[in-house]
């Protein structure tokens, strides 16, 4: 474990938060040593303050983003590919800069509950939608991808959902807890979950494990007097006066057992924040270069002391102007620098796993179950509702496979609307969604869960262009087959859709391996 000054240490010289929830660290075999991952600290390969990881001396990082082979990057090197997480090894070149570590002392870091068990899930998530329900711009959005108003509603209150601090005039739009003055002037909060709960005559605990939920603390006279859960993020004012969010806002996308359980959630964020990779830094100059990019597009570079946070140089600002890849000078030393311009995933797993008392749910992301109308109606509360899910997932059946709870969501409306009841019968009719290209091993519990019998693949038609898709793609159906699956792979004109949602909706004809008449809509 960690010393908690060395963990200090560590977030001071990686500008800040590190959660120790990473991958084993092999350095430390029968310890149980674990990877930090960056949770506002900045990676110093690819500058992003999420999914990376360092090690506990600093002397390692596992970059998510960027594989610079041929030079150092401050102060770290390349040293090999990691397949199992697709990620990329760096070591520290000089490591006398490593941080000291103990392995018989141990850390205080952030307490989090296990995983909370399904049904416990499905009955908070159904009290966030509550709090969050859909909006018009988002509802507006999923008709726009081809679902109408009553594949929407389908799940009825565990359905869609919209995530956002604060209204467009910056006001609260849900409150978590509410702050009232005692008889003595101090300011009490009291949480809303709670008083839900105790409403519903369900336990005050039944948040804890949830992922999503983590607690505020309330001090008295630096005291903590009360935990109160809350919801995804807390607001916090900006400059402007107006309520803002930690967290991404967007549209919840929910995903659903085979017990139909809405289990786990996505945020489709609205609005991707860009971020700086660095591709070239200051050779002169050891300082560390960090690139800040705001939401009007301006952006300033500064440099920091490895060992400070809070003195830094402003070396170069600028505003964005649709460029890839910019390039500035450094005044005292005539040095260029230069670095690319970059846009995170749309997705974002609703997590709590950094917070204090959130949800251990590392590893444990779930996959899409989107059945078809018939099953997916069901409410797995209702006891006879739920027996008739569970004989239909024990059922033999072909089932899809693609990318992503939304496009499964999609896929499993528009299926009944372009195929025949025997091409139906033959190809499936419900829809597993895995997280990545990458994630297709998640598929497989889930595969055995529904008693499939034949898979159809259906991965975005960029795996034609992008080698990553095409090697994952072919792994799956190599695994599915080595399996004893039946295997089919769905294909259409990739000039007029790339994924099986867009095709299903647009009405592209779909063509399947082992077949050469397309299905149409007609």
């Amino acid at each position: 474990m960690v010393e908690e000054q060395k963990l200090t240490e560590l977030e001071s010289k990686f500008g800040g938060r590190l959660t120790p929830n990473g991958m084993q660290d092999t350095d430390y075999k029968n310890q149980k040593v674990r990877f930090l991952r960056f949770a506002g600290a900045c990676c110093p390969i690819c500058g992003k303050n999420r999914w990376c990881q360092v090690n506990v001396t600093g002397t390692k990082v596992i970059c998510q983003s960027e594989k610079l082979e041929d030079q150092e990057v401050n102060g770290f090197k390349f040293v090999a590919d990691i397949p199992k997480i697709n990620g990329y090894l760096y070591e520290l070149v000089d490591s006398n800069k490593a941080v000291k570590f103990d392995v018989n002392k141990s850390y205080s870091s952030v307490h989090l509950f296990p995983l909370a068990a399904p049904n416990r899930l499905d009955t908070m998530y159904r009290l966030v939608l509550a709090a969050y329900p859909l909006t018009q711009k988002h509802k507006k959005n999923l008709e726009e991808r081809g679902l109408t108003n009553e594949q929407i509603k389908l799940h009825g209150d565990r359905g869609f959902g919209s995530y956002a601090i604060a209204d467009e005039n910056g006001h609260a739009k849900f409150e978590n807890f509410t702050k009232e003055v005692d008889e003595n002037g101090e300011v009490q909060y009291k949480s809303r979950w709670i008083d839900v709960l105790q409403r519903l005559n369900f336990p005050n605990n039944l948040w804890q494990g949830v992922p999503g939920f983590s607690t505020f603390d309330q001090t008295v006279g630096g005291k903590v007097v009360a935990r109160l859960p809350l919801f995804a993020s807390s607001a916090i004012q900006g400059s402007d006066g107006k309520l803002k969010s930690k967290v991404p806002e967007g549209m919840l996308v929910p995903y659903y057992d085979e017990v139909n359980r809405l289990v786990g959630f996505q945020i489709r964020v609205d609005k991707a924040d860009k971020y700086a990779s660095i591709i070239k830094q200051l050779d002169s100059d050891k300082r560390q270069m960090r690139v800040f990019i705001n939401d009007d597009d301006t952006y300033v570079v500064k440099l920091y002391d490895n060992t400070d946070n809070v003195n830094n140089e402003v070396i170069g600002r600028g505003k964005l102007n649709g460029e890839k890849v910019i390039s500035g000078t450094y005044a005292k030393t005539r040095e260029q620098y230069s670095f690319q311009v970059k846009t995170p995933s749309r997705y974002f797993w609703v997590s709590s796993r950094t917070a204090n008392n959130g949800a251990e749910n590392d590893g444990k992301l779930p996959v899409q179950v989107a059945y078809n109308e018939k099953i997916a109606k069901l409410n797995p509360k209702d006891e006879k509702e739920k027996v008739q899910i569970e004989n239909y997932a024990k059922k033999p059946k072909a089932v899809w496979i693609t990318e992503g709870g939304l496009k499964a969501y999609i896929a499993a409306a528009k299926l009944p609307e372009v195929l025949s009841e025997s091409d139906l019968d033959k190809y499936g009719r419900d829809v597993i969604g895995i997280a990545g290209v990458n994630s297709y091993n998640k598929a497989l519990p889930m595969l055995e869960k529904l008693n499939a019998k034949r898979v159809t693949v259906a991965y975005d038609m960029d795996l034609l262009s992008n080698d990553q898709v095409s090697d994952n793609c072919t792994k799956l159906i190599n695994l599915l087959r080595k399996k004893g699956y039946e295997v089919e792979v769905a294909y259409w004109e990739p000039d007029k859709a790339k994924g099986i949602d867009d095709a299903l909706a647009q009405g592209v004809p779909i063509w399947f391996t082992g077949t050469e008449e397309k299905q149409n809509n007609n």
